[in-house]
């Protein structure tokens, strides 16, 4: 079994914000082969079972469609388990993808004035 490859415009790191609830921020582009790793990383903070999983998307460049169905898919699957998923400063390119899918009005956001 072959190992997708990573490449170094593409990063995601997690914490915790003051509640506890897991923070993941991607930096970089989310293109088609980094969207199995950034999906990954979304059920990883969704099993902690918090009652928010927030995915900070200011630091990301590309947003394809691919990265958008996956977003897609944790709320609904957080959604049925009684969680929320928060996009938190979307980037302009996932603000562009968001209103091409007209998804706005079924995920939550958060804007921070950083």
């Amino acid at each position: 079994m072959s190992q997708i490859p990573t490449y170094e415009n593409f990063a995601i790191t997690s914490g915790a914000d003051q509640s506890g609830n897991p923070v993941l921020t991607a930096h970089g582009d989310i293109d088609a082969l980094e969207v199995p790793r950034f999906k990954d990383s979304i059920d990883e903070a969704a099993a902690r079972k918090s009652a928010y999983v927030i995915l900070n998307l200011s630091r990301v460049g590309l947003f394809n469609s691919g990265a958008m169905q996956a977003v897609r898919e944790a709320n609904t699957q957080l959604s049925q388990s009684g969680q929320e998923l928060v996009v938190e400063d979307p980037s302009p390119a996932v603000t562009k993808i968001i209103g091409l899918t007209e998804s706005g009005d079924e995920l939550m956001f958060s804007l921070t004035d950083a």
